[in-house]
């Protein structure tokens, strides 16, 4: 192996690399956040095309053709993660905001 051709190797992965992290700083610039329940949710549409729900407070993370798909999905994995916790007799993780509605009638 020449010392030339590892130079070629190296700035190509370069290359690729950074089209990568050019492709992921998009994703993340347009991902969309809600809250569930108190807990943060982002969505965000991923290279390969698919739009992934995740709550990182509750390890959750699902991926769905359509943001509005990740978000039913997300929805009902949560349930079933809570499920999980109260049939175990684990402790559910602080929600991440506590909130009022202001415009909710009580």
């Amino acid at each position: 192996m020449t010392v030339a051709g590892a130079d070629v190797r190296q700035t190509s992965r370069i290359a690729e690399l950074e089209r990568e992290l050019e492709l992921l700083e998009d994703a993340i610039a347009e991902q969309e956040l809600y809250l569930l329940g108190g807990y943060a949710v982002a969505v965000l549409h991923d290279p390969i095309g698919q739009f992934v729900a995740t709550c990182p407070t509750l390890h959750v993370t699902v991926a769905e053709a359509t943001s509005e798909a990740a978000l039913v999905a997300l929805r009902e994995a949560v349930a079933e993660m809570m499920g999980a916790f109260a049939e175990n007799g684990l402790t559910i993780p602080e929600k991440d905001v506590e909130a009022r509605c202001l415009d909710c009638t009580p």
